[in-house]
């Protein structure tokens, strides 16, 4: 249920799973569980604080797939400050990232 309040995807398909009246389980084979473990970490306000460059990237992906509008807020801004932090000659190297 906290995972619904969080994502758009997550919330419509556990409310079509409740439909049928039945227990079921909701599974992302596609997510890495290191990285599905990262995703949920980082959603806690006091692990956000924390979040690396490398967990930004590694987390990204999912986030926006999933719905996760916070998770994908917070690693946009921990991107855009790595990048805005760069020195201008390595700024002009950076290539974006899509994410969809």
């Amino acid at each position: 249920v906290a995972m619904a309040v969080q994502s758009t995807f997550i919330y419509l398909r556990i409310s079509a799973l409740q439909k049928h009246n039945k227990p079921f389980e909701v599974s992302f084979p596609d997510i890495a569980p290191s990285t599905w473990e990262k995703m949920m970490r980082l959603l806690k306000p006091s692990e956000a604080l924390s979040i690396s460059v490398d967990d930004a990237i590694g987390c990204a992906r999912s986030y926006h797939k999933l719905g996760f509008h916070e998770g994908k807020m917070l690693c946009d801004h921990v991107l855009s400050k790595f990048v805005s932090d760069m020195k201008e000659p390595m700024r002009n190297n950076v290539k974006e990232i899509d994410v969809s």
